[in-house]
């Protein structure tokens, strides 16, 4: 996978006790789920390599705007955000079993993931909300695209484990 110089690149991993879910996240500064690409579900066994691979390619998929371009407009559009969240949610729901949104999230951990001039920053979050998380400062796993995938697959797990 090629990744640009001094562009951003963002993804997010969650984990519930059913799967493993990467997702691909895009913006400029501001950031969302990226409603072109759809979750990689992945089982709770998944291996260190395949899940570094899973996220690499997440991370690829990322797509940095320009400012105030029609297509930053039309991401950022709140009530196309709102409707895009509620497929989300949906769709999870659905691939995983869940008959409602509070048994999708209650269990559920968050790792930010942001690639930057091949730093690679994976920072865990404290589940505050049913549907939110706030980092947690200086607990954050630093790595670079000079690590294997199954190092990064380490990295998002020791960074989960750090999640509260």
């Amino acid at each position: 996978m090629i990744f640009k110089q001094n562009q951003n690149y963002w993804a997010v991993f969650y984990t519930n006790e059913e799967a493993l879910i990467v997702q691909t996240c895009s913006g400029l500064g501001l950031t969302a789920i990226d409603h072109l690409y759809p979750p990689h579900i992945l089982p709770l066994d998944t291996d260190n390599e395949t899940l570094g691979t899973t996220v690499l390619q997440a991370l690829a998929n990322s797509r940095t705007f320009v400012y105030d371009s029609p297509e930053d407009q039309d991401f950022f559009d709140t009530e196309k955000i709102r409707q895009r969240y509620e497929d989300w949610v949906a769709k999870l729901c659905g691939n995983l079993g869940y008959k409602t949104r509070r048994a999708l999230f209650k269990n559920m951990m968050s790792v930010d993931i942001w690639l930057h001039n091949g730093c690679l920053k994976i920072s865990p979050s404290r589940h505050v909300k049913l549907e939110a998380w706030d980092a947690i400062d200086a607990d954050d796993v630093i790595l670079s695209l000079d690590n294997s995938p199954e190092e990064i697959g380490a990295g998002l797990k020791l960074a989960l484990s750090r999640c509260r």
